[in-house]
């Protein structure tokens, strides 16, 4: 198995974890939740050109992927070996202007 480049959550990432997951009610139930994510992000990290990039309105390139109801946006620097997560949506939300 290939050593797994180092996840980073911008300042902007882990805000967006805590008011997209604020919805739900139950404490252990966000945490737990808010866990996954984060595990999901690790797991991803292993392979982390896996995913497409996509090109935003902004112009900037991103990879994407979905955790159930949310998707996260990185960028990876392979000279690093790092994984920026650089913001995390509600699939609902129109993230379109902010990136």
């Amino acid at each position: 198995m290939p050593e797994a480049f180092r996840v980073v959550f911008s300042d902007a990432a882990q805000n967006d974890l805590i008011t997209t997951t604020r919805y739900i009610d139950d404490p252990a139930t966000r945490e737990r939740y808010i866990s996954n994510i984060i595990e999901r992000t690790r797991q991803i990290g292993r392979y982390p050109l896996a995913f497409a990039e996509r090109t935003m309105p902004s112009g900037r390139r991103y990879r994407a992927v979905t955790y159930k109801s949310h998707i996260f946006f990185y960028r990876v620097d392979q000279v690093a070996e790092v994984m920026y997560v650089v913001r995390i949506f509600h699939g609902a939300q129109d993230y379109g202007p902010e990136m």
